[in-house]
């Protein structure tokens, strides 16, 4: 198992997630989980994991320097420089989260870790508009570049249609899935 599957699994994500896949699970998970949101008792405990989870993800570089400085100190290679950032600590993330989950959710809303989640979401979702737009659109406009007529050498109807319906049905899930569900 590699040293940040953990995390992955933590965050219900596939090994190997983008930093866009992170931020927009750990937005969904905080939302959840947050314990001023959440009616339940037990989640602060989970809160703390997936907060703690997105911050080591969306440092792993950092801490991939670290584990390669703590090898070379103790094995005796090169000296770590002065102009070389300093690693990242682990309970520092724990604090943070513990100290997140401590929060009221309203609170919360305003830290930088979870405005940042909620501009990439956001951002995301935009484009996802735009790709359903797009599949609405394409077949129009190469109906209307066509001069708005299907002739025998133009491809069939069907090749017309069935990017309009599958758009028309990707921007309705799109709706349903992410903004009727916020």
């Amino acid at each position: 198992m590699r040293p940040f599957d953990k995390y992955y699994r933590i965050l219900e994500l596939p090994i190997g997630a983008s930093d866009l896949e992170i931020k927009k699970a750990y937005r969904v998970l905080a939302k959840r989980y947050h314990p001023d949101r959440s009616r339940t008792t037990d989640t602060r405990e989970q809160f703390v994991a997936i907060s703690e989870a997105y911050e080591i993800l969306m440092r792993k570089d950092q801490y991939v320097l670290e584990a390669i400085q703590r090898y070379q100190k103790k094995y005796g290679g090169a000296q770590r420089s002065s102009h070389q950032p300093e690693p990242p600590n682990r309970a520092d993330y724990q604090e943070r989260a513990a100290t997140y989950a401590d929060m009221k959710f309203k609170e919360f809303e305003k830290t930088p870790i979870y405005k940042t989640a909620i501009v990439v979401n956001s951002v995301f979702n935009y484009l996802m508009i735009i790709v359903g737009l797009t599949m609405v659109f394409s077949p129009v406009v190469r109906y209307f570049g066509m001069g708005g007529t299907f002739e025998s050498k133009l491809p069939s109807l069907p090749q017309f249609i069935l990017p309009f319906v599958l758009g028309v049905g990707f921007l309705l899930g799109l709706w349903h899935f992410v903004f009727k569900n916020e």
